[in-house]
């Protein structure tokens, strides 16, 4: 809770692990969503959110690592992988999210695909658990492992406008 007005504080915690063939090398992205954001997605968080969420900050903050590539996601959340599959959501914040994604893909030219992990064998969620954490993945992935800055979109990009998001991904890519 927030010690100056008692107000339940939710976090988020985003991470991401790519491995890319064509170099051989780890990456990995980690931070926390601040409350901001949640105001930007109905004010309520949840985990398949969180999913969606994490791929697109990926994109936003790497497009160069990803454009023009084949992507395999491994998603622990049923629900989201569904989701970004399927093009929809018939929640209004979570069908944002999944616009957003596809919306990404196609500026960045990526072709992707999705796969359903358990949650104990997703190798991302080592760093957002710290009971887990950055040892134990050093002892799954045995190369040095670069780390991309976890950087969120503005708050002050225009969310609501799909076309401005396209244009500001497109404009990363370049």
């Amino acid at each position: 809770a927030d010690p100056n007005t008692g107000v339940e504080q939710h976090v988020c915690k985003v991470s991401v692990n790519i491995y890319d063939q064509r170099d051989g090398r780890h990456y990995e992205c980690h931070g926390e969503i601040p409350a901001e954001f949640y105001d930007l997605f109905g004010g309520r968080w949840d985990v398949n959110k969180g999913e969606a969420l994490a791929v697109i900050l990926v994109m936003y903050a790497q497009p160069k690592l990803l454009q023009g590539r084949r992507v395999i996601h491994f998603v622990d959340s049923a629900v989201a992988l569904s989701h970004l599959i399927n093009g929809y959501a018939n929640k209004p914040d979570s069908a944002r999210l999944v616009n957003m994604f596809h919306l990404a893909l196609i500026a960045l030219d990526i072709e992707w695909y999705g796969e359903w992990v358990p949650s104990k064998a997703n190798v991302a969620d080592l760093l957002t658990r710290p009971e887990r954490g950055m040892d134990e993945l050093k002892t799954v992935i045995d190369e040095p492992i670069t780390n991309i800055p976890f950087e969120l979109p503005p708050v002050e990009l225009p969310w609501t406008s799909l076309r401005e998001w396209a244009r500001e991904m497109r404009r990363r890519g370049q």
